[in-house]
């Protein structure tokens, strides 16, 4: 049911499990299918809120359901480093199925403390990164602006025109220059102390 109005095809890379692809429109339709409500029947299992987004595959974050219930997360390091917090109090350990790749696998329970120490935050100390925040909303297109951290650690910024102009005063201070991978839309990417002093421009106002 919560696939409705969603044109997309699962790959089947591994035997007996689906992988989906979605852009972040297509997984927010996705979202608000699930909080509509499902069909009253039993055994419907949730799928994973993706803690990060990210249009292009570099740094986007895999989140499955296998078929013995288990949710299943693929990290690499640099964003294993960036999520570390939300790991607290849960009691896995990581698999290297793939080089380069920490898959952890964990029951709902396991998988619901994972999305609410996400959802509280990273902590202040022990030098932990915080998860990247959208910048302010704009109301041009869709209003979203996409943060995510590719696979060097780097955190990338896609704003548009509109949005970098909202936005221009939070990179004062900050020597970094646009890419223009796609038409219309200003990719910049930033270290870990660039990207904490854009968030910090951004809460000076």
């Amino acid at each position: 049911y919560a696939f409705v109005g969603i044109p997309i095809k699962p790959s089947t890379e591994k035997p007996g499990i689906m992988t989906f692809r979605m852009t972040e429109p297509q997984f927010k339709k996705f979202q608000a299918n699930q909080a509509s409500g499902a069909p009253s029947q039993e055994g419907n299992v949730p799928k994973p809120k993706e803690p990060e987004q990210s249009e292009s595959g570099d740094g986007s974050i895999q989140v499955s359901v296998d078929e013995h219930g288990m949710y299943v997360l693929h990290l690499t390091m640099p964003q294993y480093k960036l999520l570390k917090y939300a790991f607290v109090g849960i009691p896995v350990k990581p698999s290297t199925e793939k080089p380069g790749i920490m898959t952890f696998r964990m029951t709902e329970p396991q998988f619901k403390k994972f999305q609410a120490n996400q959802a509280s935050g990273a902590p202040s100390q022990e030098g932990n990164v915080p998860k990247p925040k959208e910048p302010e909303q704009s109301e041009s297109g869709d209003g979203s602006i996409q943060v995510s951290v590719d696979e060097h650690g780097m955190y990338v910024l896609h704003l548009t025109m509109p949005q970098y102009k909202l936005l221009k005063y939070a990179f004062v201070g900050i020597p970094i220059k646009p890419s223009t991978e796609k038409p219309g839309i200003m990719t910049f990417r930033m270290t870990e102390p660039q990207f904490k002093k854009f968030q910090a421009n951004q809460a000076s106002g």
